[in-house]
C-alpha cells in the first residue's frame, strides 16, 4: 500500500505538466518520465509504417517481419504506458522511502 503522502498522479496528454491531485500543484517532470512520453509518438510511427506493409500485397518473408516488427513496437509501447506511473510517482518520493530505491 501506498502512504497517504504519496499522491496519486496524473498524466493527461504529452507535453503537460504532472498534477498533484491532491494539492493540484504542477509537479517537475524528471528527464526520464519526459523520454518515456515521448517514445511512444515515435514508435507509433513506426507502427504506422509497419501497418502500410501488413496492408499491402502479401510477400512472406516481407510480411512475416512486418508482423514480428509490429508485435514487438506494440508490447513496447504497451510497456512503456505501464512504466509511466511508477516512474512519476518514484519521482516524486521523498529519498530513502521504498518506493525512491531500486525493486
Amino acid at each position: 500500500m501506498l502512504n497517504q503522502q504519496h499522491s496519486l498522479l496524473l498524466r493527461l496528454r504529452p507535453g503537460e505538466p504532472n498534477i498533484d491531485r491532491e494539492s493540484l500543484n504542477p509537479m517537475p517532470e524528471t528527464e526520464t518520465v519526459h523520454d518515456l512520453r515521448k517514445a511512444p509518438l515515435e514508435l507509433t510511427r513506426q507502427r504506422a509504417e509497419l501497418a502500410k506493409v501488413l496492408a499491402g500485397p502479401f510477400e512472406q518473408q516481407k510480411t512475416t517481419q512486418a508482423a514480428q516488427a509490429f508485435e514487438q513496437i506494440q508490447k513496447t509501447i504497451e510497456a512503456i504506458d505501464a512504466a509511466i506511473p511508477d516512474e512519476v510517482l518514484r519521482s516524486t518520493c521523498p529519498l530513502g522511502s521504498p518506493l525512491s530505491e531500486d525493486r
